[in-house]
């Protein structure tokens, strides 16, 4: 038996597999009821801004997590991007016959000054890190 709606919630009945009504499985798949409060918990439905299918939070959204924070990203993505226009925006190091990205330069030698720089550069691009 399930003890999960497929958005993540927690199922409070498990005797039936969903809170609001006697669920029952036609051809593999769940059906809920007419009429089923609980029914969005598990139905991926299309964001009305990007046109995805996403899994709603709550019953009343339609539009995704993406776009709702469209400034939100992952830590790594945004060091990768941070790491971009260092090297875009400042000529390669080249010693000898060696050249390095000044990222990586930056990075290596002084990690205090690279975070920094990566702390206000976010504040800039207005990103919410995750």
């Amino acid at each position: 038996m399930r003890t999960q709606y497929n958005n993540g919630d927690n199922i409070n009945l498990l005797g039936n597999g969903c809170d609001g009504c006697n669920i029952v499985m036609v051809n593999g798949i769940l059906c809920h009821e007419t009429g089923c409060p609980d029914e969005w918990r598990d139905l991926e439905i299309e964001c009305s801004e990007c046109r995805f299918e996403f899994q709603p939070e709550n019953r009343d959204q339609t539009i995704c997590d993406g776009c709702q924070h469209p400034n939100r990203i992952d830590e790594a993505d945004a060091i990768q991007e941070y790491n971009n226009m260092l090297d875009e925006t400042n000529p390669v190091l080249t010693i000898g016959f060696l050249e390095f990205n000044p990222s990586r330069v930056l990075e290596e030698l002084d990690p205090i000054a690279h975070h920094c720089g990566f702390i206000d550069w976010c504040d800039s691009m207005e990103y919410e890190i995750e």
